[in-house]
């Protein structure tokens, strides 16, 4: 949802897997998706919260990173896709609850979404 023709592992997808190695990350071997997977994403994301709380220094930095050059660049479309093509209220609900996540984190940097 970043790339031209929403390709994956473009520039964005290098640039986060950039963004996971500054945080000690890697992507295990055994996941099969790319690291921009929303799964991927989101846990990263987790992983940085719990970071902040536990006290690491460069963790908001990074959560700042990763919010703005990546989650909120397309979880905004990929929330109204998913909706869009839902069949079943679960996923209708999980595209509520991106959505919302993408307005909150907006809204606690006074961004206007």
């Amino acid at each position: 949802y970043v790339e031209h023709a929403r390709r994956l592992m473009g520039r964005s997808g290098i640039a986060l897997a950039h963004l996971m190695d500054e945080a000690g990350l890697k992507v295990a071997e055994s996941f099969a998706e790319p690291p921009e997977h929303v799964a991927a994403e989101l846990e990263f994301m987790a992983y940085l919260v719990y970071l902040e709380l536990t006290g690491e220094a460069r963790a908001a930095e990074l959560q700042e990173r990763l919010y703005r050059e990546h989650l909120s660049r397309w979880i905004p479309e990929y929330a109204g896709c998913l909706r869009k093509a839902a069949r079943h209220p679960l996923y209708k609900a999980y595209a509520d609850l991106l959505d919302e996540l993408i307005k909150a984190e907006a809204r606690l940097r006074g961004e206007q979404r």
